[in-house]
């Protein structure tokens, strides 16, 4: 008899990586669900990342979901779409930089514009000649930058006031690498902590403040779970080599 969804996801939680494993197989039509209703448009570019932050959206509720709290697939759905929502808005939130990018970002846009409307070849070498930048790697980091915020226009970017001008983005084909890069391992961190058992769970969540969740001291944590310090130090060590086996397993 197939188990229903709920006891799969009462088992994960105490750490059984087996029904973990058959819960994200049995969500996979919930997770397809979420993930489209958001890698919509220019957006859709980014589906594998938007489902890797709905399969960690499931992994993070299990520890705050009870049997009580309701099906369990409704639960995790909300779960779900706040990470994609938090994930869309950490890629959408700006730091500052220096004005001489954000100068030679408006040249890229002003000759994209000439390039449309005199329906120029957009390559690389084009608007090197039409924008007056000389450097190909130059006008590439820009264009980089301009698709990353999937907006070729930034003045819907910058305000008024003079801070806006320092507005920044990420600037070059290897930043956006290192972070698709980045979103990967973390999906495979996120299989292999939830494939422990949950006391060891909780250590590697607070030992190493993973996922959000508040760094805590040896002392702390023995205090929470009834055990020494001592314990704990020695759990750290086996739980590292257990995370770094499985993170090869989930990566592969």
């Amino acid at each position: 008899m197939e188990m229903d969804i709920n006891s799969l996801a009462m088992m994960a939680k105490n750490g059984d990586e087996k029904a973990f494993s058959v819960l994200l197989q049995r969500m996979e039509g919930a997770i397809g669900k979420v993930v489209s209703r958001f890698a919509v448009g220019e957006r859709a570019v980014y589906r594998d990342d938007y489902r890797s932050e709905a399969m960690l959206g499931i992994y993070t509720c299990l520890d705050t979901y009870e049997s009580e709290k309701g099906a369990f697939i409704s639960y995790a759905t909300t779960a779900m779409s706040n990470q994609i929502q938090d994930f869309i808005r950490n890629r959408q939130s700006t730091i500052k930089i220096g004005t001489d990018m954000l100068g030679k970002m408006h040249k890229v846009k002003n000759a994209l514009e000439k390039i449309r409307e005199n329906g120029l070849d957009e390559s690389i070498e084009t608007i090197c000649r039409i924008s007056g930048i000389d450097s190909p790697k130059t006008v590439s980091s820009a264009l980089a930058a301009m698709k990353v915020e999937h907006c070729d226009n930034l003045d819907k970017f910058i305000g008024n006031d003079e801070d806006s001008s320092l507005i920044d983005f990420i600037a070059s084909r290897e930043a956006v690498e290192e972070t698709l890069m980045e979103r990967e391992e973390e999906r495979a961190l996120c299989m292999a902590v939830a494939s422990l058992p949950k006391r060891d769970r909780y250590i590697a969540l607070h030992a190493f403040g993973l996922f959000g969740c508040r760094e805590m001291q040896n002392k702390e944590i023995a205090e929470k779970l009834g055990c020494t310090p001592n314990t704990v130090v020695n759990r750290k060590k086996a739980i590292e080599g257990s995370i770094r086996k499985s993170m090869i397993k989930w990566a592969s």
